[in-house]
């Protein structure tokens, strides 16, 4: 209706140029003046988010979706909502493979594998992911997600078939090196692994990940001097990261380095005062 179009457009004016509170107060007033509630609902829902309101914003979703429940955009903002508040299996609940298939695109299919990877749904995302490289062969961003949901769901060489694939079109890109080096561990494939992970950490020199996962596979095979080298330099690159602080610290506990432990669970205190297992490792230090 005019009231509602009128509304809009003067809110999306509003929202276009900063001032989405002023975008809200004239969607609400239009809401409460008998306008288009599906409309209405599905902007103010939008706009919510926007400022990081999101039990406003899904409130609202919620309610457009309920007056056009075949709406694409409408479920796509609903789930991406939901995702940011970490309810997956809600967001995921709220975007049905009835909808998602309509876009001929498949944007909406990846939204719906990643919820469905998330909420650890990966017989649901799998299958996704295979339907969009069977159509985008090159999608190497996919190829990645694949191998991943693969892996955790237990079929590793079939995850690390998918991260070949991934390597093949994106070697340069460092979230795919990383997976594929972490899923060659978890194919028993230790020193390619290993071998991975040193060349992507000379590659990418400020990054501590690579790092942090050769410390994990070093531990794991005993090898405590080279696990202890790599998460030193993981620290290194990332001094004020607590979690990479106590690795250190529980390294060095463990290899009986007690003073040097008791220094590095201080500085996890120094960063973050009031980390309840920093003061727990020092009372293992004290009563060693």
């Amino acid at each position: 209706d005019d009231q509602t179009a009128a509304a809009i457009r003067e809110a999306m004016n509003a929202a276009r140029m900063g001032r989405i509170p002023e975008a809200v107060n004239i969607g609400e007033r239009a809401l409460a003046s008998g306008g288009d509630s599906g409309a209405l609902n599905a902007m103010l829902g939008t706009l919510h988010c926007q400022t990081g309101n999101l039990e406003a914003g899904i409130r609202h979703l919620r309610a457009a979706r309920e007056l056009q429940p075949s709406d694409t955009v409408i479920a796509a903002n609903l789930a991406t909502a939901l995702a940011q508040k970490g309810d997956y299996h809600a967001a995921l609940a709220e975007l049905p493979d009835e909808i998602a298939r309509t876009d001929q695109t498949m944007r909406l299919q990846r939204i719906r594998a990643y919820l469905a990877q998330h909420a650890d749904d990966f017989q649901t995302a799998i299958p996704i992911y295979e339907a969009i490289v069977e159509a985008a062969p090159d999608d190497w961003e996919t190829w990645n997600n694949l191998g991943n949901a693969r892996r955790l769901a237990g079929d590793v060489d079939g995850g690390l078939a998918a991260l070949e694939r991934a390597m093949g079109l994106n070697s340069g890109s460092g979230p795919v090196r990383l997976n594929y080096a972490t899923t060659l561990a978890a194919a028993g494939r230790a020193d390619d692994a290993e071998d991975q992970l040193r060349r992507m950490a000379e590659d990418f020199p400020a990054e501590p990940r690579p790092l942090r996962e050769l410390h994990a596979l070093m531990k794991g095979f005993g090898r405590d001097e080279a696990a202890l080298e790599a998460i030193e330099e993981a620290v290194r690159r990332a001094p004020s990261d607590a979690e990479l602080l106590m690795a250190l610290a529980a390294h060095r506990l463990s290899m009986l380095q007690n003073e040097a432990a008791e220094a590095e669970y201080r500085r996890v205190l120094d960063v973050k005062p009031h980390h309840d297992l920093a003061f727990l490792g020092l009372a293992a230090v004290f009563e060693l």
